[in-house]
């Protein structure tokens, strides 16, 4: 869904002493790219580790919507919303939690289910 480097490229440019003009350009692309996902997650815009988690965090939520949806949401542009959401969902939940389980004693999120439903089913948006 999104244009950027992966967060395993952008880490490669961090751990090589990257001068302050590539570390302000990085963080200029995830915030212009992902400026939904980092105000969503209220992530402080100027830390640029802070960013690329939440790079990670997106690519594991496109990884985990489309094996479990499949593609076929892209196409319309309501699901596509739903979708994207839902991501934003997903990346708040592992950025705050710092873990890609699910306790066993969390609650059921409806709203999460729903969308997964609604995605995975194409079913009529209204």
């Amino acid at each position: 869904m999104y244009t950027i480097l992966s967060s395993d490229e952008y880490r490669d440019i961090l751990a090589n002493d990257p001068t302050e003009e590539q570390i302000e350009k990085i963080k200029k692309e995830i915030n212009s790219e992902l400026q939904d996902v980092v105000s969503f997650c209220k992530v402080d815009c100027d830390d640029v580790e802070e960013l690329v988690d939440i790079v990670e965090f997106t690519e594991i939520a496109d990884i985990y919507l489309e094996s479990t949806v499949g593609t076929g949401f892209k196409e319309n542009e309501k699901t596509l919303k739903l979708a994207r959401i839902l991501v934003k969902r997903l990346v708040n939940s592992m950025y705050f939690n710092r873990s890609y389980e699910i306790a066993s004693s969390a609650k059921t999120d409806i709203i999460t289910k729903n969308i997964l439903s609604k995605l995975s089913n194409l079913e009529e948006v209204e």
